[in-house]
């Protein structure tokens, strides 16, 4: 998510040796080159631009999920239960893609 692109963040992350995947804020009235502050070898760069063309495919799922299968709210207290609904609803999606999925290599 972009609200987390702070120079706080990444430096955490890179205190602990962990790949930052966080989308980049653009920045109006910016100096350019914030994203090679972010980004500093190109490696880290393109990897960065493969994970942004990734992730809007799994947004999609997200937005089905809390769109149709009602998971914009908890329905249960607690984390444990929260993570079962998140599960099941996931379970749910995966099984409709499947079948889909199976139709279409059949015709």
């Amino acid at each position: 998510d972009k609200g987390y692109d702070t120079p706080d963040n990444f430096r955490l992350l890179k205190e602990r040796k962990q790949r930052a995947a966080i989308m980049v804020k653009r920045r109006r009235g910016a100096c350019r080159g914030h994203m090679k502050a972010r980004y500093p070898n190109q490696k880290e760069y393109q990897i960065y631009y493969r994970l942004k063309k990734f992730r809007s495919f799994i947004e999609k799922i997200f937005a089905t999920a809390k769109q149709w299968y009602g998971l914009t709210r908890a329905r249960y207290w607690g984390l444990e239960k929260m993570k079962i609904q998140a599960t099941m609803t996931m379970m749910a999606i995966n099984l409709k893609r499947i079948v889909t999925l199976d139709n279409c290599l059949q015709t």
